[in-house]
């Protein structure tokens, strides 16, 4: 019987922070199955159908004889309301028995609207004053997004910039209250860990 492989794409640097220590947490049980993960950044929400073609054909090319579950997590960009610019099964239709599955994690509008699922740490990581704190506001995470993050960090005197410098932010968060609360991110952490 082949091995199993997923691969995990990410749409960028703030992603490639994120997703490593869930990853870690969660892949106990695929692990012990055997099946590898490997990551990649796609450096963008952009030509995503190529780009992640062009991941899988490598991987392929690279892995004979080895069935593959891909997983792309990326921003939608917007509202619920806003589709992907994706199409996952115009990919897998160029791709033979070896390719199992497409399946997308989507923050909804961004990575950081998830971040706010987890407003006590962030007001913690701030250091605010518990008098200035507010979470009740972030009730609704999906309706704030990174500019929102850059705002309150500003309120509290700090500048919030993506990419490698959220580690320690991120470092801060309860990422099983995280995964808990977003229900794509949930969804798609309980699939890979079905592979």
């Amino acid at each position: 019987m082949p091995d199993k492989a997923i691969l995990f794409l990410y749409e960028g640097e703030t992603e490639g922070e994120f997703y490593p220590p869930i990853l870690r947490d969660k892949r106990g049980d695929l692990r012990d199955k055997g099946v590898k993960i490997k990551m990649k950044c796609l450096g963008g929400n952009f030509n995503l159908n190529a780009k992640v073609g062009d991941a899988i054909s490598s991987f392929l090319s690279n892995h004979k004889n080895c069935y593959l579950f891909v997983f792309v997590a990326l921003d939608r960009e917007g509202g619920r309301d806003v589709e992907p610019n994706i199409s996952p099964d115009l990919i897998k239709s160029k791709f033979g028995k070896y390719l199992k599955s497409i399946d997308l994690i989507i923050a909804t509008q961004d990575i950081e609207s998830w971040f706010f699922s987890d407003i006590d740490n962030i007001y913690k990581f701030l250091k605010a004053p518990i008098s200035k704190r507010n979470p009740n506001k972030y009730a609704n995470f999906e309706n704030f997004n990174n500019r929102h993050l850059s705002l309150l960090f500003k309120q509290f005197g700090k500048c919030y910039q993506k990419g490698r410098r959220v580690e320690g932010l991120i470092n801060n968060f309860d990422l099983n209250k995280i995964c808990a609360k977003c229900r794509d991110l949930d969804e798609g952490i309980k699939k890979m860990q079905k592979v």
